[in-house]
């Protein structure tokens, strides 16, 4: 299984979750992941997709000033590149959350391509 890709359940090609940087932080938000030759749309649930809307909004600041406690608490003699390695953490934990997070069909796109509708 690999966590970098969405199997589409219309055609079965892989869809890349990367298929934007953005995607790291807004698929938890509810963008969506487009299938090139199908045209389905797949976005996260939507409970999912709220509290991701609230993390977003407040979790970039939480999460920093936590990660910048704890790097000060080791006592290096850091100055401002603190806040530089607190971003780059905080960027790989959003891109360990994007990894696992599930992904379903939209459910217009999948009457309109039952129909053969685009």
């Amino acid at each position: 299984m690999n966590f970098l890709t969405k199997k589409c359940e219309i055609c079965e090609i892989e869809l890349n979750k990367l298929q934007s940087l953005w995607n790291i932080y807004a698929l938890k938000t509810g963008a969506k992941l487009k299938c090139p030759k199908c045209n389905t749309e797949y976005k996260t649930y939507k409970i999912i997709s709220f509290f991701g809307g609230v993390y977003s909004f407040f979790g970039p600041l939480i999460a920093i000033f936590f990660i910048v406690r704890f790097i000060d608490s080791f006592h290096f003699s850091l100055g401002l590149e603190v806040w530089v390695y607190a971003w780059i953490v905080y960027s790989i934990l959003e891109f360990i959350l994007m990894i696992f997070l599930p992904l379903r069909k939209i459910e217009e796109k999948i009457k309109e391509v039952e129909n053969g509708t685009n």
